[in-house]
């Protein structure tokens, strides 16, 4: 792997996590510890990151506004705006949905103001506060322990999941870190692959949403094979080898805004 890709590999894993140890990276990267160290050692130069004992966290960043009107600046921002706004277009007036964490269902809530009657369970602080003007749409946000990074807030944690034991939606949107052909979906932590597991068990349609970056990666936490979910929204960069999958198995995957699948 290239050091500028594990440069951006990590960036994102810390986006999602705040705090990483280095074992995990040793595994995520398939590399050495020392190469991980170093790794580490120029983002911290580069002022991404503060070093810790065994690992590394995300270096804040001051906002002049309050957390709750802060705009965040995702990687990947128009990819992830576009997977967004093609996922909105799968959801109908008066469904329930669940949107998961990370920055593509951040985006995609952005997309939902106009639905009619639409109610959404999450667990994305981030993506609640962006419907928090919409009319006509209920939003449910679980409790949880709170997370946060520069690119969302969430909770998590068991209160969370007791909290979805009760529940059902029609469709859930959950993201990724990493969809491989042989590792299938994963996650950067525990937390969330038990979230993620939870979530599909309530949900009638499960959607992966996540940008192309993602395909040919591999995470910390594996939550499903390839054939786990009933949708794939990504962008039209997504490796062929994955639109073929996706086709032999006969599971739409969308790319674009006219929802064309295959």
């Amino acid at each position: 792997m290239l050091v500028s890709t594990r440069m951006e590999r990590i960036k994102e894993l810390l986006y999602e996590t705040k705090r990483i140890e280095i074992g995990s990276l040793v595994s995520i990267l398939h590399v050495s510890e020392a190469t991980v160290r170093r790794d580490l050692e120029r983002l911290e130069k580069e002022g991404f990151l503060y070093r810790t004992h065994g690992g590394a966290v995300l270096a804040e960043q001051k906002e002049t506004e309050g957390p709750a009107k802060a705009k965040p600046a995702f990687v990947r921002a128009e990819e992830k705006n576009l997977v967004g706004y093609i996922a909105s277009q799968l959801v109908k007036d008066r469904d329930i949905i669940f949107l998961g964490t990370g920055s593509t269902c951040t985006q995609m809530a952005g997309h939902l103001k106009e639905k009619s009657g639409l109610t959404v369970v999450t667990n994305n602080v981030s993506a609640a506060l962006e419907l928090s003007d919409a009319r006509d749409i209920s939003v449910i946000l679980t409790g949880g322990i709170l997370q946060s990074s520069m690119e969302m807030v969430s909770v998590s944690g068991e209160f969370t999941l007791k909290m979805l034991e009760s529940i059902r939606v029609s469709i859930s949107f959950l993201g990724v870190s990493g969809a491989d052909m042989n590792f299938g979906y994963s996650v950067s932590s525990m937390e969330e692959a038990k979230l993620w597991q939870a979530v599909r068990e309530l949900s009638e349609m499960t959607v992966v949403v996540c940008d192309s970056s993602k395909f040919t990666k591999k995470s910390l936490v594996k939550v499903g094979d390839l054939d786990c979910v009933s949708r794939v929204v990504t962008d039209q960069k997504v490796p062929d080898n994955f639109k073929e999958y996706y086709y032999q198995a006969g599971i739409p995957l969308y790319t674009s805004y006219e929802l064309d699948a295959g």
